[in-house]
């Protein structure tokens, strides 16, 4: 650390507080017009309106407070722990977010910047509870380090030179991985149009998709038969389900002559949800699927993956256990999410995860994955999803879904011109992931950097010693209190 600054615990220089909820049984206490900020609107942000205002009175009947303009504003727990914002406005606060009062010796945005870098510490310090929280004692005992007044003022300057050029290239790889999106979207609805196999059609004879689907038919009545006489319940499931389809497709885009539209049930070897219970974790083991390792049509088996035994998996694996080429489908939070189980690679389904299996030889695997993130298949999900707050399908629902249907070379050939365009469009879209994930690392080796004394030249530095108000930190807060006594 520069010999100029100085570490200090974050409660020996700065005055803390939380704020507090009015009693919500009194109407009137919400009638006011004092701002009143609640943690989820803390987001690296200036507060100018709130969701909320109270009156004088529920300030007075509660442990609410009013911070000045000015103060800056951290979340002590919730979904937006340990995030920041400056009041923009004189307001009171609810008591999950703590007020940082300014104090002259620290420039306001060099400590918001600092907090900043020390964000993950903080939660991480406030882990362990049912519910993690940074409580006031935790903050007070954050060592922070201060440097002479021109020298904060000069590395909050370069540091938000140096974001503004970040965000600026953020700011183009975004747009650039939406224009992607958008092409592929294009490049999916076409494929589930008949669109790129037009010309194909013309020199290529092939069974119709409603012959298909009596093939698929043939086989499951095969499978269920076979497996009934094993005392495989499943199979009793499956028929019982098949005996009562009705599909009817009379409101949906018209297809090419020789496609049809089918539903996910009817077009299927098994569609199985998983056992509707969370399952209890273990340290190692087989790993355990859950909705959030599934995105982008990717199953993510490296970060935030859970395990269970051996002896969980086979008891939530009875009803089928899931094998590679298996697909994967997410009916809530998210929804509508699919991935295919890769080669040699056992996993446990959890909750809200469903799994089908299909009929290689009438349904070729990457053909239905591929139609499930068809926009327009998106759409007709989304209008049989339920609920107000987090939208879902029931497991009938996804059993109803329904997608069009060809010949299985046709869908080969749907597979092959959708992936010769998408294969680029993939690479480019991961080379602006890991853009942008080198892009947050950067921002964070900015702020280590600062906070090191390691960020300004020594021109730089030179200059701000020159300043009027250039002094040692030490000397600058024996300065301070000397005066406060006074």
């Amino acid at each position: 650390m520069n010999k100029y600054w100085i570490e200090l615990k974050l409660g020996e220089v700065l005055k803390t507080t939380s704020g507090g909820t009015p009693s919500r049984s009194n109407s009137n206490y919400y009638t006011g017009s004092i701002p009143w900020v609640k943690s989820g609107e803390l987001n690296q942000n200036t507060i100018l309106e709130t969701e909320e205002h109270i009156s004088e009175e529920a300030v007075k009947n509660s442990s609410a407070k009013i911070f000045p303009k000015g103060t800056l504003l951290i979340a002590l727990y919730g979904a937006t722990i340990g995030k920041l914002a400056f009041l923009g406005i004189n307001a009171a606060t609810n008591q999950a977010v703590c007020g940082i009062f300014k104090n002259e010796g620290i420039e306001s945005k060099f400590l918001y910047y600092f907090l900043f870098h020390n964000r993950r510490k903080l939660v991480e310090k406030g882990a362990g509870g049912a519910q993690p929280n940074i409580s006031q004692t935790i903050l007070k005992n954050l060592p922070i380090v201060i440097a002479p007044l021109p020298e904060q003022r000069a590395i909050v300057a370069r540091i938000e030179e140096l974001f503004s050029e970040l965000d600026h290239s953020i700011s183009n790889l975004n747009s650039a991985q939406a224009k992607l999106e958008i092409y592929r979207q294009a490049v999916l609805k076409k494929a589930f149009e008949g669109g790129f196999t037009e010309e194909w059609r013309k020199t290529n004879s092939s069974i119709s998709g409603e012959e298909i689907i009596g093939q698929i038919k043939i086989e499951q009545k095969k499978w269920i038969d076979i497996e009934t006489i094993k005392g495989n319940s499943e199979a009793k499931r499956l028929k019982s389900k098949l005996n009562k389809v009705k599909s009817t497709f009379s409101e949906f885009k018209e297809l090419p002559p020789s496609w049809t539209w089918t539903t996910i049930l009817e077009s299927s070897n098994l569609v199985v949800d998983c056992h509707n219970k969370t399952a209890p974790y273990e340290k190692d083991g087989v790993f355990l699927i859950r909705t959030t390792n599934v995105k982008n049509g990717r199953l993510n088996l490296l970060s935030g993956i859970r395990f269970v035994s051996q002896k969980t998996f086979d008891y939530w694996s009875r009803r089928c256990v899931p094998e590679s080429g298996d697909l994967l489908f997410t009916r809530e939070a998210p929804m509508g999410e699919i991935a295919i189980i890769p080669e040699n690679t056992q996993v446990c389904l959890g909750q809200r995860m469903m799994l089908f299996r299909v009929f290689n030889d009438f349904l070729e695997k990457r053909y239905l994955y591929y139609a499930i993130q068809d926009p327009l298949f998106q759409e007709r999900m989304d209008k049989s999803a339920i609920g107000t707050g987090v939208k879902h399908l029931r497991v009938g629902d996804v059993e109803n879904l329904s997608f069009p249907i060809c010949s299985p070379s046709e869908q080969i050939q749907i597979v092959q011109e959708i992936e010769s365009r998408l294969s680029v469009a993939d690479k480019m879209a991961e080379t602006i992931r890991t853009s942008l994930q080198k892009a947050e690392a950067l921002r964070q080796s900015i702020l280590k950097k600062a906070f090191e004394g390691k960020l300004l030249t020594e021109a730089e530095l030179e200059a701000c010693r020159k300043e009027a108000d250039w002094e040692p930190a030490e000397k600058l807060f024996e300065r301070i209190k000397s005066e406060r006594k006074k």
